[in-house]
Protein backbone atom coordinates (compact mmCIF):
# COMPACT_ATOMS: atom_id res chain seq x y z
CA UNK A 1 0.00 0.00 0.00
CA UNK A 2 1.51 3.20 -0.83
CA UNK A 3 1.43 6.18 1.61
CA UNK A 4 -0.14 8.63 -0.12
CA UNK A 5 -4.09 7.88 -0.21
CA UNK A 6 -5.29 7.57 -4.05
CA UNK A 7 -8.75 6.89 -5.54
CA UNK A 8 -9.31 3.82 -7.53
CA UNK A 9 -11.26 5.22 -9.82
CA UNK A 10 -12.66 2.35 -11.90
CA UNK A 11 -12.27 -0.16 -9.31
CA UNK A 12 -14.84 2.03 -7.45
CA UNK A 13 -17.51 1.26 -9.90
CA UNK A 14 -16.14 -2.06 -10.99
CA UNK A 15 -15.78 -3.64 -7.30
CA UNK A 16 -18.58 -1.87 -5.15
CA UNK A 17 -21.03 -3.76 -6.28
CA UNK A 18 -19.63 -7.36 -6.47
CA UNK A 19 -21.22 -8.51 -2.96
CA UNK A 20 -20.59 -11.67 -0.94
CA UNK A 21 -17.21 -11.76 0.14
CA UNK A 22 -16.38 -8.42 -2.01
CA UNK A 23 -17.80 -6.53 0.83
CA UNK A 24 -14.10 -5.81 1.92
CA UNK A 25 -13.47 -3.89 -0.86
CA UNK A 26 -16.60 -2.24 -1.14
CA UNK A 27 -15.36 -0.19 2.45
CA UNK A 28 -12.53 0.31 0.54
CA UNK A 29 -13.32 1.61 -2.50
CA UNK A 30 -12.29 5.06 -2.08
CA UNK A 31 -8.72 4.09 -1.47
CA UNK A 32 -6.21 2.69 -2.97
CA UNK A 33 -6.09 -1.35 -2.82
CA UNK A 34 -3.62 -3.85 -4.57
CA UNK A 35 -6.04 -6.52 -4.98
CA UNK A 36 -9.11 -4.03 -6.34
CA UNK A 37 -6.61 -2.61 -8.59
CA UNK A 38 -5.74 -6.11 -9.87
CA UNK A 39 -9.11 -7.76 -9.30
CA UNK A 40 -10.13 -4.30 -12.01
CA UNK A 41 -7.58 -4.75 -14.51
CA UNK A 42 -8.53 -8.82 -14.78
CA UNK A 43 -12.82 -8.28 -15.01
CA UNK A 44 -12.82 -7.73 -18.62
CA UNK A 45 -11.27 -11.23 -19.33
CA UNK A 46 -13.45 -13.25 -16.71
CA UNK A 47 -16.73 -15.11 -17.94
CA UNK A 48 -19.33 -17.32 -16.73
CA UNK A 49 -19.20 -20.88 -18.07
CA UNK A 50 -22.83 -22.85 -18.27
CA UNK A 51 -23.09 -26.21 -19.73
CA UNK A 52 -26.05 -28.08 -20.17
CA UNK A 53 -25.66 -31.98 -20.61
CA UNK A 54 -28.77 -34.70 -21.40
CA UNK A 55 -28.79 -38.05 -20.38
CA UNK A 56 -31.34 -41.00 -20.79
CA UNK A 57 -30.16 -43.13 -17.45
CA UNK A 58 -27.52 -44.99 -15.66
CA UNK A 59 -25.85 -48.46 -16.06
CA UNK A 60 -24.84 -50.11 -13.39
CA UNK A 61 -21.94 -52.32 -13.85
CA UNK A 62 -23.78 -55.69 -13.44
CA UNK A 63 -26.08 -54.32 -16.13
CA UNK A 64 -28.78 -52.72 -14.70
CA UNK A 65 -30.67 -49.87 -16.38
CA UNK A 66 -32.23 -46.84 -14.43
CA UNK A 67 -33.64 -44.46 -16.77
CA UNK A 68 -34.72 -41.48 -16.03
CA UNK A 69 -38.09 -39.80 -16.70
CA UNK A 70 -38.39 -37.60 -20.02
CA UNK A 71 -38.19 -33.90 -19.38
CA UNK A 72 -35.72 -31.43 -17.25
CA UNK A 73 -35.16 -34.32 -14.70
CA UNK A 74 -32.45 -35.62 -17.83
CA UNK A 75 -30.85 -32.37 -18.03
CA UNK A 76 -27.48 -31.91 -15.79
CA UNK A 77 -26.62 -28.03 -15.92
CA UNK A 78 -23.21 -27.37 -14.71
CA UNK A 79 -22.24 -23.09 -13.92
CA UNK A 80 -18.52 -22.24 -13.20
CA UNK A 81 -16.46 -19.54 -14.38
CA UNK A 82 -13.29 -18.99 -16.79
CA UNK A 83 -11.11 -16.76 -18.05
CA UNK A 84 -9.48 -15.36 -21.63
CA UNK A 85 -5.61 -16.64 -21.84
CA UNK A 86 -5.06 -16.19 -25.61
CA UNK A 87 -6.94 -12.95 -27.71
CA UNK A 88 -7.62 -15.27 -30.53
CA UNK A 89 -10.85 -16.60 -28.32
CA UNK A 90 -9.77 -19.33 -25.93
CA UNK A 91 -11.12 -19.25 -22.38
CA UNK A 92 -9.67 -21.76 -19.80
CA UNK A 93 -11.50 -23.29 -17.39
CA UNK A 94 -12.19 -26.19 -14.96
CA UNK A 95 -13.53 -29.79 -16.72
CA UNK A 96 -15.92 -30.95 -14.50
CA UNK A 97 -18.13 -27.77 -15.05
CA UNK A 98 -17.80 -27.76 -19.31
CA UNK A 99 -16.53 -31.37 -19.99
CA UNK A 100 -17.36 -33.40 -16.71
CA UNK A 101 -16.40 -37.36 -17.33
CA UNK A 102 -18.60 -40.09 -16.97
CA UNK A 103 -18.70 -40.55 -13.41
CA UNK A 104 -19.32 -36.53 -12.62
CA UNK A 105 -22.85 -37.16 -15.05
CA UNK A 106 -23.57 -40.12 -12.97
CA UNK A 107 -22.97 -38.78 -9.47
CA UNK A 108 -25.28 -35.39 -10.62
CA UNK A 109 -28.29 -38.13 -12.38
CA UNK A 110 -27.93 -40.54 -9.61
CA UNK A 111 -30.18 -38.57 -6.64
CA UNK A 112 -33.26 -38.97 -9.36
CA UNK A 113 -32.55 -42.32 -10.63
CA UNK A 114 -32.42 -42.88 -7.05
CA UNK A 115 -35.55 -41.19 -5.72
CA UNK A 116 -38.03 -44.43 -5.93
CA UNK A 117 -35.55 -45.96 -3.55
CA UNK A 118 -35.51 -42.89 -1.38
CA UNK A 119 -38.64 -41.41 -1.43
CA UNK A 120 -39.04 -37.58 -1.76
CA UNK A 121 -35.37 -37.32 0.54
CA UNK A 122 -32.83 -37.57 -1.68
CA UNK A 123 -29.61 -38.96 -0.68
CA UNK A 124 -26.66 -37.13 0.09
CA UNK A 125 -23.64 -36.46 -2.17
CA UNK A 126 -21.52 -38.59 0.43
CA UNK A 127 -23.65 -41.30 -0.52
CA UNK A 128 -24.27 -40.84 -3.79
CA UNK A 129 -20.13 -40.65 -4.66
CA UNK A 130 -19.86 -44.30 -2.74
CA UNK A 131 -23.08 -45.54 -4.69
CA UNK A 132 -21.39 -44.27 -8.39
CA UNK A 133 -17.90 -46.19 -7.42
CA UNK A 134 -19.05 -49.20 -6.07
CA UNK A 135 -21.71 -49.91 -8.43
CA UNK A 136 -19.18 -49.27 -11.48
CA UNK A 137 -22.62 -46.46 -12.79
CA UNK A 138 -21.60 -44.80 -15.84
CA UNK A 139 -24.56 -42.26 -17.78
CA UNK A 140 -26.35 -43.77 -20.49
CA UNK A 141 -26.33 -41.48 -23.83
CA UNK A 142 -24.84 -38.48 -22.49
CA UNK A 143 -24.55 -35.67 -24.72
CA UNK A 144 -23.55 -31.67 -24.24
CA UNK A 145 -26.67 -29.89 -25.65
CA UNK A 146 -25.88 -25.89 -25.00
CA UNK A 147 -22.49 -24.92 -23.41
CA UNK A 148 -22.54 -20.86 -23.27
CA UNK A 149 -19.83 -18.28 -21.84
CA UNK A 150 -21.36 -14.24 -20.44
CA UNK A 151 -18.57 -11.92 -20.54
CA UNK A 152 -18.35 -10.42 -16.72
CA UNK A 153 -20.07 -7.22 -16.47
CA UNK A 154 -19.50 -4.85 -13.31
CA UNK A 155 -23.52 -3.73 -12.53
CA UNK A 156 -26.57 -5.68 -13.24
CA UNK A 157 -27.26 -2.60 -15.59
CA UNK A 158 -24.61 -3.43 -18.05
CA UNK A 159 -26.14 -5.20 -20.76
CA UNK A 160 -25.34 -9.10 -21.01
CA UNK A 161 -23.37 -10.78 -23.46
CA UNK A 162 -23.58 -14.37 -24.20
CA UNK A 163 -21.22 -16.28 -26.85
CA UNK A 164 -21.48 -19.49 -27.93
CA UNK A 165 -18.70 -21.72 -27.13
CA UNK A 166 -17.07 -25.25 -28.18
CA UNK A 167 -14.22 -27.42 -26.43
CA UNK A 168 -11.34 -27.09 -28.07
CA UNK A 169 -10.51 -31.21 -29.26
CA UNK A 170 -7.40 -32.98 -27.06
CA UNK A 171 -7.77 -30.17 -24.26
CA UNK A 172 -9.49 -31.89 -21.57
CA UNK A 173 -6.85 -32.44 -19.11
CA UNK A 174 -8.34 -34.81 -16.18
CA UNK A 175 -5.77 -34.87 -13.42
CA UNK A 176 -5.60 -30.91 -13.52
CA UNK A 177 -9.42 -30.75 -13.80
CA UNK A 178 -8.82 -28.07 -16.70
CA UNK A 179 -9.86 -27.63 -20.44
CA UNK A 180 -10.03 -25.01 -23.22
CA UNK A 181 -13.24 -23.50 -25.16
CA UNK A 182 -13.02 -21.24 -27.93
CA UNK A 183 -15.48 -18.62 -28.13
CA UNK A 184 -16.35 -16.95 -32.10
CA UNK A 185 -14.31 -13.90 -31.34
CA UNK A 186 -11.17 -12.14 -32.11
CA UNK A 187 -9.26 -9.39 -29.99
CA UNK A 188 -10.77 -10.56 -26.57
CA UNK A 189 -8.50 -9.11 -23.45
CA UNK A 190 -6.95 -11.67 -22.27
CA UNK A 191 -4.76 -12.32 -18.75
CA UNK A 192 -1.23 -13.17 -18.17
CA UNK A 193 -0.11 -16.08 -15.82
CA UNK A 194 2.17 -15.86 -13.31
CA UNK A 195 3.86 -19.03 -11.98
CA UNK A 196 5.38 -18.36 -8.69
CA UNK A 197 3.57 -19.69 -5.91
CA UNK A 198 4.75 -17.79 -3.09
CA UNK A 199 3.02 -18.67 0.34
CA UNK A 200 1.07 -15.62 2.19
CA UNK A 201 1.15 -14.09 -1.72
CA UNK A 202 -2.11 -11.63 -1.85
CA UNK A 203 -4.47 -12.94 -4.45
CA UNK A 204 -8.08 -12.27 -5.27
CA UNK A 205 -10.43 -15.19 -6.89
CA UNK A 206 -13.22 -14.32 -9.10
CA UNK A 207 -16.19 -16.05 -9.89
CA UNK A 208 -19.59 -16.51 -10.41
CA UNK A 209 -19.73 -18.47 -6.98
CA UNK A 210 -23.02 -18.83 -4.76
CA UNK A 211 -24.55 -21.24 -2.51
CA UNK A 212 -26.65 -22.18 -5.72
CA UNK A 213 -25.33 -19.84 -8.46
CA UNK A 214 -28.23 -22.25 -10.87
CA UNK A 215 -30.45 -20.17 -8.28
CA UNK A 216 -29.26 -16.53 -10.33
CA UNK A 217 -31.09 -17.75 -13.29
CA UNK A 218 -29.83 -18.44 -16.71
CA UNK A 219 -30.53 -14.77 -17.93
CA UNK A 220 -29.24 -13.29 -14.83
CA UNK A 221 -26.36 -10.46 -14.70
CA UNK A 222 -23.06 -11.78 -15.30
CA UNK A 223 -21.49 -9.73 -12.13
CA UNK A 224 -18.97 -12.17 -10.51
CA UNK A 225 -17.91 -12.31 -6.41
CA UNK A 226 -14.31 -11.45 -5.86
CA UNK A 227 -12.86 -12.60 -2.63
CA UNK A 228 -9.50 -11.89 -1.22
CA UNK A 229 -7.01 -14.00 0.40
CA UNK A 230 -3.72 -15.16 0.24
CA UNK A 231 -1.94 -17.75 -1.50
CA UNK A 232 -1.53 -21.23 1.15
CA UNK A 233 1.09 -24.06 0.75
CA UNK A 234 1.81 -26.45 -1.92
CA UNK A 235 1.18 -30.30 -1.57
CA UNK A 236 -0.80 -33.24 -2.72
CA UNK A 237 -3.83 -34.74 -2.50
CA UNK A 238 -4.59 -37.60 -2.01
CA UNK A 239 -7.49 -38.12 -4.28
CA UNK A 240 -5.27 -37.13 -6.74
CA UNK A 241 -1.61 -39.11 -6.76
CA UNK A 242 1.11 -37.18 -8.50
CA UNK A 243 -0.41 -33.89 -8.42
CA UNK A 244 0.37 -30.79 -6.98
CA UNK A 245 -2.13 -28.25 -5.86
CA UNK A 246 -2.13 -24.85 -3.85
CA UNK A 247 -4.45 -23.60 -1.27
CA UNK A 248 -5.86 -20.08 -1.16
CA UNK A 249 -7.84 -18.42 1.89
CA UNK A 250 -10.26 -16.92 -0.36
CA UNK A 251 -13.47 -18.77 0.67
CA UNK A 252 -14.54 -19.73 -2.89
CA UNK A 253 -18.15 -21.53 -3.25
CA UNK A 254 -19.77 -23.47 -6.01
CA UNK A 255 -19.99 -21.65 -9.62
CA UNK A 256 -16.17 -20.00 -8.60
CA UNK A 257 -14.68 -23.22 -9.90
CA UNK A 258 -12.51 -22.26 -13.03
CA UNK A 259 -11.81 -19.02 -12.18
CA UNK A 260 -8.71 -17.00 -11.81
CA UNK A 261 -6.86 -16.28 -8.88
CA UNK A 262 -5.30 -12.71 -9.30
CA UNK A 263 -2.26 -10.83 -7.75
CA UNK A 264 -2.50 -6.61 -7.83
CA UNK A 265 -1.14 -6.35 -10.82
CA UNK A 266 -4.15 -8.69 -12.61
CA UNK A 267 -2.08 -11.87 -13.69
CA UNK A 268 -3.61 -15.18 -12.67
CA UNK A 269 -1.25 -17.61 -10.27
CA UNK A 270 -4.09 -20.61 -9.80
CA UNK A 271 -7.24 -22.26 -10.90
CA UNK A 272 -9.84 -22.28 -8.65
CA UNK A 273 -10.30 -26.16 -8.60
CA UNK A 274 -12.69 -26.97 -5.55
CA UNK A 275 -13.34 -26.22 -1.75
CA UNK A 276 -11.71 -27.86 1.00
CA UNK A 277 -12.96 -26.61 4.63
CA UNK A 278 -13.53 -23.46 4.12
CA UNK A 279 -11.20 -22.40 1.86
CA UNK A 280 -10.28 -23.12 -2.28
CA UNK A 281 -8.20 -25.81 -4.00
CA UNK A 282 -6.05 -24.28 -6.83
CA UNK A 283 -4.45 -26.14 -10.22
CA UNK A 284 -1.43 -23.75 -10.62
CA UNK A 285 -0.69 -21.69 -13.19
CA UNK A 286 2.33 -23.52 -14.47
CA UNK A 287 -0.36 -26.48 -15.44
CA UNK A 288 -2.41 -24.56 -17.96
CA UNK A 289 0.65 -22.84 -19.72
CA UNK A 290 1.99 -26.80 -20.23
CA UNK A 291 -1.72 -27.42 -20.90
CA UNK A 292 -1.44 -24.67 -23.78
CA UNK A 293 1.77 -25.35 -24.73
CA UNK A 294 0.87 -29.13 -25.56
CA UNK A 295 -2.15 -27.69 -27.62
CA UNK A 296 -0.27 -25.14 -29.73
CA UNK A 297 -2.04 -22.23 -28.41
CA UNK A 298 0.06 -19.43 -27.02
CA UNK A 299 -0.78 -17.09 -24.57
CA UNK A 300 -0.94 -13.69 -24.77
CA UNK A 301 -2.82 -10.12 -23.28
CA UNK A 302 -3.53 -9.00 -26.65
CA UNK A 303 -3.79 -5.32 -28.01
CA UNK A 304 -7.17 -4.64 -25.97
CA UNK A 305 -5.47 -5.82 -22.47
CA UNK A 306 -2.50 -3.95 -22.63
CA UNK A 307 -4.38 -0.47 -23.85
CA UNK A 308 -6.96 -1.23 -20.97
CA UNK A 309 -4.37 -1.72 -18.88
CA UNK A 310 -2.25 1.36 -19.26
CA UNK A 311 -5.61 3.42 -19.19
CA UNK A 312 -6.54 2.19 -15.87
CA UNK A 313 -3.21 3.18 -14.49
CA UNK A 314 -3.03 6.30 -16.29
CA UNK A 315 -6.55 6.87 -14.80
CA UNK A 316 -5.13 6.18 -11.30
CA UNK A 317 -2.18 8.69 -11.59
CA UNK A 318 -4.91 11.29 -12.68
CA UNK A 319 -3.94 11.52 -16.10
CA UNK A 320 -7.44 12.15 -17.66
CA UNK A 321 -5.96 12.57 -21.13
CA UNK A 322 -3.72 10.01 -21.30
CA UNK A 323 -6.14 7.99 -19.57
CA UNK A 324 -8.86 8.86 -22.39
CA UNK A 325 -6.61 8.00 -25.69
CA UNK A 326 -5.64 4.67 -24.26
CA UNK A 327 -9.17 3.51 -23.22
CA UNK A 328 -10.24 4.65 -26.93
CA UNK A 329 -7.30 2.45 -28.39
CA UNK A 330 -8.74 -0.53 -25.85
CA UNK A 331 -12.35 0.03 -27.27
CA UNK A 332 -11.02 0.08 -31.00
CA UNK A 333 -9.41 -3.22 -30.57
CA UNK A 334 -12.07 -4.43 -29.10
CA UNK A 335 -15.60 -3.18 -29.56
CA UNK A 336 -18.04 -5.17 -27.44
CA UNK A 337 -14.93 -4.75 -24.84
CA UNK A 338 -17.02 -4.98 -21.21
CA UNK A 339 -15.52 -2.13 -19.20
CA UNK A 340 -13.41 0.17 -21.64
CA UNK A 341 -16.78 2.22 -22.81
CA UNK A 342 -17.87 2.27 -18.75
CA UNK A 343 -14.19 4.02 -18.25
CA UNK A 344 -13.83 6.25 -21.08
CA UNK A 345 -17.28 7.38 -20.50
CA UNK A 346 -16.46 8.40 -16.49
CA UNK A 347 -13.04 9.75 -17.82
CA UNK A 348 -14.71 12.04 -20.73
CA UNK A 349 -17.69 13.21 -17.78
CA UNK A 350 -14.58 14.62 -15.60
CA UNK A 351 -12.55 15.90 -18.17
CA UNK A 352 -15.96 18.04 -19.17
CA UNK A 353 -16.09 18.82 -15.63
CA UNK A 354 -13.31 21.04 -15.30
CA UNK A 355 -11.92 18.78 -12.83
CA UNK A 356 -8.46 20.22 -11.75
CA UNK A 357 -5.56 17.58 -12.32
CA UNK A 358 -2.04 18.92 -10.66
CA UNK A 359 0.94 16.61 -12.34
CA UNK A 360 2.76 16.16 -9.83
CA UNK A 361 -0.33 13.93 -7.60
CA UNK A 362 -4.08 14.14 -7.05
CA UNK A 363 -5.39 17.43 -7.13
CA UNK A 364 -7.76 18.40 -4.56
CA UNK A 365 -10.54 19.21 -7.29
CA UNK A 366 -10.44 15.55 -8.99
CA UNK A 367 -10.67 14.46 -4.96
CA UNK A 368 -13.54 16.29 -4.27
CA UNK A 369 -14.93 15.30 -7.60
CA UNK A 370 -14.44 11.44 -7.41
CA UNK A 371 -15.83 11.53 -4.03
CA UNK A 372 -18.76 13.31 -4.59
CA UNK A 373 -19.51 10.88 -7.44
CA UNK A 374 -18.74 7.80 -5.41
CA UNK A 375 -19.36 8.45 -2.11
CA UNK A 376 -23.34 7.88 -2.35
CA UNK A 377 -22.92 4.69 -4.70
CA UNK A 378 -20.69 3.00 -2.06
CA UNK A 379 -22.46 3.83 0.64
CA UNK A 380 -25.79 2.24 -1.13
CA UNK A 381 -23.65 -0.92 -2.49
CA UNK A 382 -22.23 -1.26 1.11
CA UNK A 383 -25.29 -0.96 2.87
CA UNK A 384 -26.73 -3.88 0.52
CA UNK A 385 -24.14 -6.08 1.32
CA UNK A 386 -24.29 -5.75 5.00
CA UNK A 387 -27.94 -6.83 4.71
CA UNK A 388 -26.81 -10.46 3.09
CA UNK A 389 -26.21 -13.24 5.39
CA UNK A 390 -22.85 -14.05 5.84
CA UNK A 391 -21.05 -16.54 3.79
CA UNK A 392 -21.38 -19.62 6.12
CA UNK A 393 -18.04 -22.27 5.43
CA UNK A 394 -18.69 -25.72 4.43
CA UNK A 395 -16.11 -28.13 5.61
CA UNK A 396 -15.10 -30.64 2.82
CA UNK A 397 -16.84 -31.00 -0.19
CA UNK A 398 -16.09 -29.28 -3.48
CA UNK A 399 -17.77 -26.16 -5.21
CA UNK A 400 -19.47 -28.21 -7.81
CA UNK A 401 -22.41 -30.05 -6.69
CA UNK A 402 -23.34 -33.30 -7.40
CA UNK A 403 -27.23 -32.49 -7.64
CA UNK A 404 -29.20 -32.54 -10.93
CA UNK A 405 -30.81 -29.54 -11.54
CA UNK A 406 -33.79 -29.04 -13.42
CA UNK A 407 -33.73 -27.07 -16.63
CA UNK A 408 -35.51 -23.67 -16.23
CA UNK A 409 -38.67 -22.30 -18.65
Amino acid sequence: MLRTPRIAVATAAILACAGGAAGAFTEGALTEDPLQRGAALALPSVYRIEARYELDGLRLGNGTVLPLPPGPSRVIREVGTGFAVSPDGVIATAAHVAAPDGAALARAAAPVALLPRFGQRLPDADYVAQWVELNDVVPIRPRLTELRVSQAVPDPASPRVDLRAAIIPGTRSAVDDLVLLRVPRRGIPALDLDESMTIRTPVATIGFGAKDPLARGVEGPAVPEVRPGRLGATGRVASVPGQRFTGVTAPVERGDSGGPAVDADGRVHGVVRWRYRGEGILVQASRLRILLRENGIGPGTGASEAAYRSGLERLWRADLTGAARDLREARAAYPQHALAGVELARVERLSDEGVAVRADGWGRGLLLALASGFLLAAGACLAAAMLRRPARSVSGGSPHDPRPRRARS
